[in-house]
């Protein structure tokens, strides 16, 4: 390329670096060839150009957002991706499911449909907690963010536990059944299939078959069922026998002649038959007496006693 000093008149030759004359120095120098390009200028720009994009292209490159929701009523956990197409979400992206000892135990995968997967949290343990991992399939970094947090502890609703009290009116001859939930929480009870919002069941009438009480939770997780038995008012029999009608004898005539006399009678009728009240609900002392007039000096009597509707405490005595 020619170039012109202004300056001394020189005509020599360059290239597109030349800005002095070789001649006297001077920096006023002119290209005959053609215009006056600032090549040097234009190179800059452009690599400054190029830097630009390459700066936008890495911030905006997988610039993602993904949150984590729970359906309980259908034991999934979804996530939903943000910034990502559906097709690269599917051939390029997945989440690892990894547990609490940092152990992996599955993986979720898009179907190119949709920016969601789910998660079903039946694959989980109770009360344990796990983290979600959102990576390239690929590998290599990810300018991601997480809306929700990636860690999820797995606490699945229990069923109620119960037990029940039974509380008989001995006037009216029926019960009353009182549900206590042991743990857990309950919205309604039920007795036989039949359902109310209050814990107490009034006016149960005795029968043989058990009464069936369980109780349900707001998640409509049911209690395991409690039989309850209110047997009727009656009697049945019992025996006293022999041998512990002679420990009675024992303590109270030791050495009598009119022990063995007596002892004799008994005998010949075998074991003596009694009653005794079932759930009788008496708040009277029963008191069934067999006497053995063993010449008129000892009686033996058996005692029901019903101290306000408890259980029945049978008790021999022999009187002189």
């Amino acid at each position: 390329m020619k170039y012109k000093c202004n300056n001394c008149g020189n005509v020599f030759e360059g290239d597109y670096s030349t800005n002095v004359c070789p001649q006297c120095g001077s920096a006023d120098v002119k290209n005959q060839s053609g215009p006056n390009i600032p090549w040097k200028k234009i190179l800059i720009g452009v690599g400054a150009v190029i830097l630009l994009i390459l700066l936008i292209k890495m911030c905006s490159s997988d610039s993602i957002e993904i949150s984590m929701a729970e359906n309980q009523d259908a034991k999934q956990l979804i996530f939903t991706v943000e910034g990502v197409s559906k097709s690269s979400l599917k051939a390029d992206y997945k989440i690892i499911v990894y547990n609490q000892n940092s152990v992996e135990i599955g993986q979720l995968f898009f179907n190119g449909k949709s920016e969601t997967t789910q998660y079903s949290t039946e694959n989980l343990t109770a009360n344990e907690c796990y983290t979600f991992n959102f990576v390239k399939k690929a590998g290599g970094d990810i300018n991601l963010k997480w809306k929700t947090s990636n860690q999820y502890c797995y606490y699945p609703p229990v069923a109620p536990t119960i037990s029940c009290e039974k509380i008989p009116d001995c006037k009216s001859g029926t019960y009353t059944i009182k549900v206590k939930i042991e743990s857990g929480n309950a919205v309604e009870y039920y007795i036989d299939g039949n359902g109310q919002a209050s814990n107490v069941f009034s006016n149960i009438k005795p029968r043989q078959q058990p009464y069936v009480v369980k109780a349900k939770d707001a998640n409509g997780l049911m209690s395991t069922e409690q039989s309850v038995y209110c047997t009727a008012k009656g009697v049945q029999s019992f025996h006293i026998t022999e041998a512990e009608i002679q420990a009675e004898f024992d303590k109270v005539a030791a050495g009598n002649q009119y022990v063995g006399d007596a002892m004799a009678k008994i005998s010949q009728g075998k074991n003596i038959k009694l009653a005794k009240s079932i759930d009788g609900c008496s708040t009277l002392e029963e008191v069934l007496n067999y006497a053995y007039n063993m010449e008129q000096r000892y009686t033996v009597r058996a005692e029901i006693k019903n101290n306000g509707c408890s259980d029945s405490i049978i008790s021999i005595t022999v009187t002189h």
